[in-house]
């Protein structure tokens, strides 16, 4: 079959599966299928479900043209929380495993997002945006059409984010709602944003993370805290001068695992795992010799709600896995409490989710690549051996022709090391030049990397040469490189990527030197 060449309008065959979670029993993995409906403009999300020990096809589990996703099991496997759109807000359903209808667990005037068992599996912690004096069970008022545009009078400095866009005087609040009779009641409230992180294993306490600064304009912190539920006493577990999340507790209930770090270097500072034992409240930091971040900060633009988890437990509770950004990839680590770290799964690629089988040691992995959008594999970790489970995208690459990324090295004019990636155009032919676009990430605190970048493709089929690089500021290179860039904004990261369009030039006679552009995301495309 001839190939073309890819364009804008493939995105609409392209697939992302995201959000792999292991069955208690390691026997099947559901996962978040997403595409764009094109009559529709959007994205629509399903749940697949792959039986790990029969093997064949994913079997698609949830229907319709809504946005399901963030598939939790319960403890005994028997059913599968998730949420949906699918009512109108984002609510919480429960499935039988079994089969059947999702059942609607919540139906909260402001929706509910991140479900969480209980260990009995009687009840589900969620979060809930609600008003300092909003009740949770009160109803909404029904659209008027006729309704005056308002103005929005902003009257903090943090009044909008990326994620949520304009702040509207909403908090995160954290609500357990019991299944058997649907009673709901909001356990930690208060003019400050609570994130539910996980149950304690006797299920008397949730440890949540919130910033209690008065002065949140100025604060950057998030502590955790144990929350006794039937009296809401809260214990601090850190030390309020750092930014602290992704716990949970080990399954023996003896020690809580977290990410987070002292912002030594503010919001450059690198994210650690730390350990902590409950008995004792003895912490230990199990990656300060590591000169990594722990976490997933790659910038790409085709992974539709990709989970990473802080870490996960292992069985003995002595063992936990988590993943780490590190020179263009992401790494997937073993580590214990003996203090031993190693990488269990490491090559040229992103992986951008992951779920562990804890009885059998598989571990099955959202990867992708610069020419692979991304797919799940089955790695078995005492062998080391590796088998694709999807093949969602297939078809389309076999149609098409992409550009395989080339990874150069070089150093800026001060001398710093740099690394990053050119692509020739998809239809490169010896002996003829080719305009060349310079792409900067966001952040600047981010990371270019071993993933598929749907719009890169899309520019090197259209005849560009594309150049993308991680300037002084990006993650994955150390402290001092993502560093390097506090206070000097648009200092030395400007002259890192002047710098790799010379190294361009002098060593790629295929870029024609008058035809020279430039674009980026976020910080980098201001």
């Amino acid at each position: 079959m001839e190939k073309r060449f890819i364009n804008a309008e493939d995105l609409f065959e392209l697939k992302s599966v995201t959000d792999p979670q292991f069955s208690p029993d390691g026997k099947k993995c559901v996962f978040v299928q997403t595409e764009m409906l094109e009559k529709k403009n959007d994205y629509v999300s399903n749940l697949y479900i792959i039986d790990i020990e029969e093997g064949g096809e994913p079997k698609q589990w949830t229907y319709g043209e809504d946005r399901n996703h963030s598939p939790r099991w319960s403890p005994d496997g028997t059913k599968l929380a998730f949420v949906s759109n699918r009512s109108g807000k984002n609510q919480i359903f429960v499935l039988e495993a079994a089969g059947g209808e999702a059942r609607q667990a919540t139906d909260f005037k402001n929706g509910a997002n991140g479900p969480v068992w209980s260990p009995d599996g009687e009840r589900i912690g969620c979060s809930v945006s609600l008003k300092p004096d909003e009740d949770l069970l009160e109803k909404a008022e029904e659209k008027k059409d006729d309704k005056k545009l308002e103005p929005f009078v902003a009257e903090e400095m943090k009044y909008k984010s990326d994620a949520a866009g304009f702040w509207d005087g909403k908090y995160r609040q954290t609500v357990i709602v019991n299944l058997a009779d649907g009673n709901a009641e909001v356990v930690a409230k208060g003019e400050m944003d609570f994130n539910l992180q996980c149950w304690s294993p006797d299920g008397k306490s949730l440890v949540l993370s919130a910033d209690e600064s008065p002065e949140r304009d100025f604060s950057f912190k998030s502590d955790l805290w144990l929350m006794d539920i039937e009296t809401g006493n809260r214990t601090k577990l850190t030390n309020g001068t750092g930014y602290f999340g992704n716990a949970v507790v080990s399954p023996d209930g003896r020690y809580l695992g977290y990410t987070g770090h002292e912002r030594e270097f503010e919001n450059a500072t690198l994210t650690q795992v730390w350990i902590q034992e409950f008995e004792t409240g003895n912490i230990q930091c199990v990656t300060e010799n590591m000169d990594i971040l722990v976490g997933d900060a790659v910038a790409a633009d085709f992974h539709q709600g990709a989970h990473s988890p802080g870490l996960i437990w292992g069985e003995d509770s002595q063992s936990f896995y988590f993943l780490a950004t590190d020179q263009g990839n992401t790494v997937l680590y073993f580590a214990n409490l003996a203090g031993e770290v190693y990488p269990a799964l490491l090559d040229q690629q992103h992986v951008f989710g992951y779920t562990l089988d804890r009885k059998n040691q598989r571990i099955v992995a959202a990867i992708s690549n610069p020419v692979l959008p991304g797919e799940l594999f089955q790695l078995e970790v005492m062998t080391g051996e590796v088998k694709q489970l999807t093949s969602v995208n297939d078809k389309f690459l076999e149609s098409v022709t992409l550009s395989q990324p080339e990874q150069i090295s070089f150093e800026a004019s001060d001398g710093t090391p740099l690394n990053g990636w050119i692509m020739q155009p998809a239809g490169y032919e010896e002996g003829m030049e080719y305009p060349l676009i310079l792409e900067i990430h966001g952040g600047p605190h981010a990371m270019y990397a071993n993933s598929y970048f749907n719009e890169f493709q899309v520019l090197a089929a259209e005849g560009y040469a594309v150049l993308y690089i991680n300037p002084r500021g990006s993650h994955g290179y150390g402290q001092q490189f993502v560093n390097a860039v506090r206070g000097d904004y648009g200092g030395g990261d400007y002259q890192d990527v002047m710098d790799a369009v010379d190294y361009a030039l002098e060593n790629y006679d295929y870029i024609d030197k008058d035809r020279l552009g430039v674009t980026g995301g976020s910080y980098g495309g201001s």
